[in-house]
């Protein structure tokens, strides 16, 4: 127990009393009590944030917080006061290294290489802590989840992507859903800053923003935002490099359906101008041979009658109690936007390659159809063994 006089008065109405680190940490390692010295640590480092805003003085103060716990748990004469040393060590470290992260988007902050990797260190050291300590599921996948994010902000995506997936699988032990699906989110956006992966990562990391926006509670709403300013961030200047139009198949399909509209004598087999919307081809688009009304009249039959015949088909199973719909290769498929009234009771699946997707959606928004709840995207990587993955996002086989 010490005096009032032996505590550390380091913080006095919420200013510095001592700006200058090297005194601010001379002074409370001089302090008799090693608790208390601990204490001081976590109060300076958190408020010298706050108030300086330097990266700089952040990183000296949890590196010599950390050490002076390691080094006087080291020296404890009980195992009691080891391990809170030891715990203070942890919290110091992790709290410096997630003042290194610029994903927070905190103003006036300038975050520079080397700040990167000395809070890469220190929450490694944290994460090391964590599992030495053998503390629970939401510290070990904390722990692992800020070491993906340095490592996110560095460009180690790969590492990055690996540290996300641990933390995903902590927390799924620990059963915390909604920090669950922030890790398999921040995981889907190192794929989005990838080069070779972008537009499949933007299209998961979009589902992920999304299932947490509809979760509603408090703590989902801030992971979703949380999420939507990383991607901000580090996103901003990532080009999809998928994310072209669809393929010409695609697009004469969409077409196609327009023509049977306007030039085909009604009743219409299929009432679809929504794909020509997408598509917003320049003008002159219709005196295309490709186009030509006799000329691809046989096509042009084929196709809207096949799809009006999956429609009614899926309207007729749906009657019987069916709740999904599942499209392969769904390219610029309109039956969640045509209709609906019957969409809406089902839960639909749209399989296709990523970049066909991502940009799908990013027209539906564009042109004010958002994408509703019912509406599942599926990215298809054909390029990397065109496994579906159907299972994660949802689909019953």
């Amino acid at each position: 127990m010490t005096s009032d006089r032996e505590k550390p008065e380091l913080v006095i109405n919420g200013k510095l009393s001592h700006p200058d680190v090297e005194n601010s940490i001379r002074e409370l390692i001089s302090l008799s009590g090693p608790i208390e010295a601990a204490n001081g640590f976590v109060r300076l480092g958190k408020e010298y944030y706050k108030q300086q805003r330097n990266i700089d003085g952040v990183i000296a103060i949890g590196e010599a917080g950390a050490g002076f716990c390691i080094k006087s748990a080291a020296a404890a004469k009980d195992v009691e006061t080891a391990t809170s040393l030891k715990t203070f060590a942890k919290t110091i470290a992790y709290n410096a290294a997630a003042n290194c992260w610029p994903g927070w988007g905190d103003e006036g902050v300038e975050i520079e290489d080397a700040h990167l990797e000395a809070g890469l260190k220190l929450a490694v050291l944290a994460r090391d802590l964590v599992r030495e300590l053998e503390l629970g599921a939401k510290e070990i996948g904390t722990s692992h989840w800020l070491v993906g994010a340095l490592k996110l902000a560095a460009g180690r995506l790969q590492e990055a992507t690996v540290d996300f997936e641990k933390s995903e699988k902590a927390y799924e032990f620990g059963g915390y859903q909604m920090s669950r699906l922030l890790a398999r989110g921040y995981s889907a956006l190192a794929r989005k800053r990838g080069a070779s992966t972008s537009a499949l990562g933007a299209t998961a990391l979009a589902d992920m923003m999304k299932s947490l926006r509809e979760e509603g509670s408090k703590e989902a709403i801030f992971f979703a935002n949380q999420l939507a300013t990383a991607d901000r961030i580090f996103c901003k200047d990532v080009p999809l490099d998928n994310a072209a139009a669809p393929d010409s198949s695609a697009v004469r399909v969409a077409l196609w359906r327009a023509i049977h509209v306007q030039a085909d004598a009604p009743p219409h087999v299929l009432d679809d101008e929504i794909g020509l919307r997408l598509v917003a081809p320049d003008e002159g688009w219709s005196q295309r041979p490709d186009m030509h009304p006799e000329g691809t009249k046989l096509f042009r039959a084929a196709i809207v009658a096949r799809a009006r015949f999956i429609e009614d088909l899926v309207i007729e199973q749906a009657g019987r109690g069916s709740s999904q719909y599942v499209i392969l290769g769904a390219g610029l498929d309109s039956f969640v936007q045509r209709r609906p009234e019957m969409a809406s009771r089902l839960t639909v699946f749209e399989i296709d390659q990523p970049g066909t997707q991502a940009w799908k959606r990013q027209r539906l928004i564009d042109l004010g159809f958002g994408v509703p709840d019912w509406l599942r995207f599926v990215p298809v990587d054909f390029e990397g063994g065109g496994v579906v993955v159907g299972a994660a996002q949802g689909v019953r086989f």
